[in-house]
């Protein structure tokens, strides 16, 4: 179809379209959140509750030597004080792709801001005024503070130990007695019992994709474009900050949080404490922002082992400076390769990815997967090498944020073919034009071809923005990128359906 097919297409009546299209339709929590009667997880509560305030690290990279709590213990309306030393019969770390992230720092500290300890007590103000006599000795270590540093030659590692491959689940759910004395069932995630093998490298994970000749092409190119391009540190600033509250009632644990993925929650808290699914309630109310950075777990075990320590409800509700020390967006640099025949067809391209992750893995993984199978775009490309690398290092953890790992990768390639275009003397637009793949076209061999007119769809654009060019053009700019989308970090698509007992069916 043309561009103007499509646009009178959409433009007709339809009998199966729903009454609500075409229209504006009410938000369903629109009075509640405008007349602030909406609550929130920071808002809740529940008789008994009681405080948390977070000890943190001072030092990028040490070891501890010492907490000493008496202090802090001492201090009117202080209920506990739990340390790593405190967490006995449960599983002390978490993670659902790879579980290396402690919930307390326990023989080293591996990023400036890492919890060490937690203050509990009556009063939001009396845990935070005993929480600064909390006092630590380090030995200080060396660091790697960027991703380049952490691959260099024997630089110091992250992490010593190998937590077992990248989704590897073999570390038991356990089963036993409810906190606070929950028996293990299986090895600590990360021990020699559970994984067998020290770790050689900073590397967390891996991935490569590629196919054709890449080598021989560029030889064959008329046009050789390379560059590199760098993307920042970012931190999701939702209105409502990192918060979870945790209880143990007759042996269930209920948590109320901030979480995106409330039954990935479940599942890591099923696994510290060796309770099963069913002994476990997680419940998200309205979340106030999360971009993708209140993703998986975060603050919940925090939450759950004070709870389990004091024997009360506790409400755990970081600040601002806190929350940023909980997680971030994976920066990267990315070195991006391509080769044009002199009509300015793709013959090659060649993608290096390198992510500083931070200190733990968290949902790193999968950002380097989408980052690795968007990067070289719609595009037709007979040959391509793509290698991927997320490095830890001794700064705060990396994870989701805002269609992880497609904007690192697509900024890349998108920018490095217009400078192809500069090169060969060529729109940018009509570059895409001539190389975008078609209907029915593979873009990975032997996946299924492609659903979309991404040229029609590319006219579109370029109409749209050549109609709000104005007469002096002279300071207006447009910007355009193309990028092909694999839900999950997989290149393919998945559908469920569910018969229900009344002959109903859900897809």
């Amino acid at each position: 179809m043309s561009a103007t097919e499509i646009r009178t297409a959409l433009k007709a009546p339809r009998d199966d379209v729903p009454a609500a299209a075409g229209r504006s339709v009410r938000r369903r929590d629109l009075v509640e959140k405008v007349t602030g009667a909406a609550r929130f997880c920071v808002d809740l509560e529940r008789p008994g509750m009681v405080h948390a305030r977070v000890v943190r690290s001072e030092r990028a990279h040490a070891r501890i030597l010492g907490i000493s709590t008496a202090a802090a213990a001492a201090c009117p309306g202080v209920t506990g004080v739990v340390t790593a030393g405190d967490l006995k019969g449960i599983v002390p770390r978490f993670g659902h792709i790879l579980p290396d992230h402690s919930i307390l720092a326990d023989s080293k500290v591996r990023y400036y801001g890492e919890p060490l300890a937690i203050v509990v007590a009556d009063s939001p103000a009396a845990a935070f005024d005993a929480a600064r006599l909390v006092t630590v000795s380090y030995e200080d270590l060396p660091a790697v503070m960027s991703a380049a540093d952490a691959l260099q030659p024997g630089a110091p590692l992250v992490h010593e130990e190998d937590y077992g491959a990248v989704g590897d689940e073999s570390f038991t759910v356990m089963t036993g007695p409810t906190p606070g004395g929950p028996t293990p069932g299986g090895p600590t995630p990360g021990s020699d019992a559970a994984n067998g093998a020290a770790r050689s490298s900073n590397v967390l994970h891996e991935v490569s994709i590629g196919w054709g000749d890449v080598d021989d092409a560029f030889t064959r190119s008329a046009v050789v474009v390379e560059g590199t391009m760098r993307f920042p540190m970012l931190y999701a600033y939702a209105m409502e900050p990192y918060n979870a509250m945790a209880a143990f009632v007759d042996g269930r644990l209920e948590v109320d949080t901030t979480a995106q993925h409330p039954f990935m929650v479940r599942d890591d808290l099923s696994r510290i404490f060796g309770l099963p699914l069913a002994a476990i309630t997680v419940r998200s109310p309205y979340v106030g922002g999360g971009y993708g950075s209140k993703s998986y777990t975060k603050v919940e075990p925090l939450a759950a082992v004070a709870a389990m320590h004091t024997g009360k409800p506790v409400k755990l509700v970081l600040d601002v400076e806190q929350s940023i020390y909980t997680t971030r967006a994976d920066s990267a640099v990315v070195r991006v390769k391509s080769g044009f025949d002199a009509g300015g067809a793709i013959l090659a391209r060649q993608f290096d990815i390198v992510l500083d992750s931070g200190a733990y893995a968290d949902n790193s993984p999968l950002v380097l997967a989408k980052a690795v199978n968007r990067c070289f775009g719609p595009y037709r490309t007979p040959a391509l090498k793509v290698r991927g690398r997320a490095v830890y290092t001794n700064t705060s953890p990396a994870s989701s944020y805002r269609g992880f790992g497609a904007p690192l990768g697509v900024l890349a390639g998108e920018t490095n073919l217009e400078q192809a275009a500069d090169q060969l003397g060529v729109d940018s637009r009509e570059l895409r034009r001539r190389n975008l793949a078609r209907p029915g076209e593979e873009i990975l061999p032997n996946k299924r071809g492609l659903d979309a007119d991404l040229v029609a769809d590319l006219d579109l654009v370029g109409e749209a923005l050549d109609a709000g060019r104005p007469a002096d053009s002279s300071l207006y700019g447009t910007g355009l990128a193309c990028s092909a989308s694999d839900a999950g970090a997989f290149p393919v698509s998945t559908v469920i359906v569910r018969v229900q007992a009344d002959g109903s069916v859900i897809v």
